[in-house]
């Protein structure tokens, strides 16, 4: 079973997906048309909507659950999805392997935030590039270290099946921000069960940011705002969330490993 974050607050935004699509396009051009990678697609919306305008589209998450969801929503759609098509795989990011390259890479929803560390993070910036064609477009949005700071709150919701507490801290200058949930859900048998989860936030400046990018193949390209306004490095340090466009480097054949 999925966790509670996962079911209910993980789902990427088609609205801010579509944002970042319009902005990997102007970068990709052509190429953009070609084979497609979402990365952490929760049950798949976002990526059967690239499907639905003629993507092909391969969608990878590491929860079992929410990739059979996914599959599911295919299937019931799968007379919508016309000239594009996509194929749901669970995967870890930082093992992701491809049988073919793509052109285009994108992971909406802070995903690239959720690696649980600089180590894990580089790791799997360096998995995507080897899935990734050279000159190949990969965007993402980013909670920057102004965003992480609203997560210093308290929220309680208090309904019939559930009873949820969700509290988040950030200290800047720290690693990470914290979000912990403890909740309560009605069972099917009537009982209810108590829950605890701890959701991170890697906490990275934009300098920071491109250094490793990289350092895993990965030239930064355009920085965006949520509006997918063009702004500068200096800029992107008070929004709360940017939006990050870079493209593989091109290594010489006698360079490669």
């Amino acid at each position: 079973m999925a966790s509670y974050y996962n079911r209910h607050m993980a789902e990427p935004s088609l609205y801010l997906g579509q944002r970042l699509l319009d902005c990997a396009r102007a970068a990709a051009g052509s190429a953009s048309r070609r084979r497609v990678l979402e990365l952490c697609c929760g049950t798949g919306h976002f990526a059967l909507s690239l499907a639905r305008a003629g993507y092909q589209v391969i969608a990878v998450d590491h929860s079992p659950a929410m990739i059979e969801q996914a599959v599911e929503n295919r299937d019931q759609q799968s007379e919508e999805l016309e000239s594009g098509g996509v194929e749901f795989l669970v995967r870890e990011i930082s093992e992701l392997d491809l049988p073919a390259p793509c052109s285009m890479v994108l992971a909406v929803g802070n995903a690239i935030n959720h690696l649980r560390d600089r180590q894990h993070l580089e790791a799997s910036l360096k998995a995507i590039a080897r899935c990734a064609e050279d000159g190949a477009v990969f965007a993402f949005d980013f909670n920057t270290q102004l965003g992480l700071q609203s997560w210093n709150h308290v929220s309680v919701q208090d309904g019939p099946e559930r009873v949820i507490l969700v509290r988040g801290s950030y200290v800047p200058g720290d690693a990470l921000a914290r979000t912990q949930i403890v909740g309560f859900e009605v069972c099917d048998d009537g009982r209810w069960t108590r829950f605890d989860e701890c959701v991170t936030n890697l906490a990275l400046d934009c300098s920071e940011l491109r250094g490793v990018l990289e350092r895993a193949g990965w030239a930064m390209v355009d920085l965006h705002d949520g509006a997918g306004n063009r702004i500068s490095t200096d800029e992107a340090e008070r929004h709360p969330l940017i939006l990050v466009v870079a493209r593989k480097q091109r290594v010489s054949p006698r360079f490669q490993a």
